[in-house]
């Protein structure tokens, strides 16, 4: 569909989400759209802290005009858990 853009692919079997977003806020040309398959619910997370420590991160991303989009997953919203 678009021949002309280029495309990069990374895979990473570490699942860190805070390690992965501060790589791309530590990248001073970062690729200004992102596709994140993940696939851990939010219980299964370390802290809340963690968490919104990853989300300030999101943040910093989204002022520097980066596009980060996330599938939700076959379980949709609720996750494997439910919660």
């Amino acid at each position: 569909m678009a021949p002309e853009i280029p495309l990069d692919v990374w895979y990473s079997d570490d699942d860190d989400l805070l390690a992965y977003i501060t790589s791309i806020n530590d990248d001073p040309t970062p690729a200004p759209v992102h596709s994140v398959s993940y696939g851990n619910d939010e219980i299964e997370q370390v802290s809340e802290e963690f968490m919104q420590s990853v989300n300030v991160e999101f943040m910093k991303a989204g002022v520097r005009g980066v596009s980060i989009l996330v599938a939700s997953g076959d379980q949709g919203v609720w996750g494997r858990s439910g919660w």
